[in-house]
């Protein structure tokens, strides 16, 4: 499992704002985009903070393209291990509400 539904779910519960590009998730609350245009996509990395890394591959084109319009990158602490370039870009999680504060 890549993808951290706990964290989500906890940010949900804190009121965030959240959009999904892709795969939907079933979560109440969370925006589902489904696949769209790389159009939209810039559109919605140029309005946004922070963006959740899934861990399959850090340095995706989606997450260098985040980097780029200045969004902070979510990653699990436990992935960040992995990150050898951009490390001012992410922001660890461990999913503890103290954590989720900061963001």
């Amino acid at each position: 499992l890549f993808f951290d539904y706990e964290l989500m779910q906890n940010l949900v519960k804190k009121n965030f704002k959240i959009f999904v590009v892709g795969d939907k998730l079933k979560i109440k609350k969370v925006n589902n985009l489904g696949f769209i245009n790389k159009k939209k996509i810039e559109s919605l990395q140029s309005r946004s903070k922070y963006s959740l890394c899934s861990g399959e591959n850090i340095y995706s084109l989606f997450i260098i393209e985040c980097i780029a319009n200045h969004v902070k990158i979510l990653i699990d602490k436990k992935k960040m291990k992995k990150v050898k370039i951009f490390k001012k870009n992410f922001i660890t999680f461990n999913n503890s509400n103290s954590n989720i504060k900061r963001i």
